[in-house]
Parts: structure tokens; C-alpha cells; sequence
């Protein structure tokens, strides 16, 4: 296993002789926020929730991928809201 430099949230696994490149929990969210048009509010919500219920990933994980893809801003908004319930 390998963490790619320069890309938070992506480690690199051989699976088969084959490199497969796999996304954190943390940093699939920030993607589904990051594409919120083409995924729904709703969905990114739910997906939200879920992964914070489940307890699969902290809020600084959350928000070290977010600033990366540049939502930051607004992803705060919805982390303020899932660590207030």
C-alpha cells in the first residue's frame, strides 16, 4: 500500500498484479461535494450522515480533503451541522 504524494485521500493498492487506486472515506466525501450538481443535495446529505454515524472518518479528515478540492467553505457548513445533531 501506498499513499500518493500530492494527493491527499488516494492510497494505491496491488490487487492481482493490477495498482488500483482507492479513495478515503474522507476524501469521497469532499468529491461528492465537490460534484454536488450531478450527485443531489439529498444524496450528499445521506452519504454524509451515514459515514459520520458510522464513525469512519473525523472532521479534520473531512476538511484536509475538502480544502484540497477547494470545497472547504462550504463543507464546514455541513460538518457544523452533522457534529451539532
Amino acid at each position: 500500500m501506498n499513499m500518493d504524494p500530492g494527493i491527499g485521500g488516494i492510497e494505491t493498492h496491488q490487487i492481482e498484479s493490477v495498482m488500483v487506486r482507492i479513495t478515503s472515506p474522507a476524501r469521497t466525501i469532499a468529491e461528492c461535494l465537490r460534484h454536488i450538481d450531478r450527485l443531489g443535495m439529498h444524496q450528499f446529505q445521506e452519504i454524509l450522515w451515514s459515514a459520520w454515524r458510522k464513525r469512519q472518518l473525523t472532521s479534520d479528515e473531512i476538511m484536509g480533503c475538502a480544502g484540497q478540492l477547494g470545497v472547504a467553505v462550504e463543507m464546514k457548513v455541513y460538518l457544523t451541522t452533522v457534529q451539532g445533531a
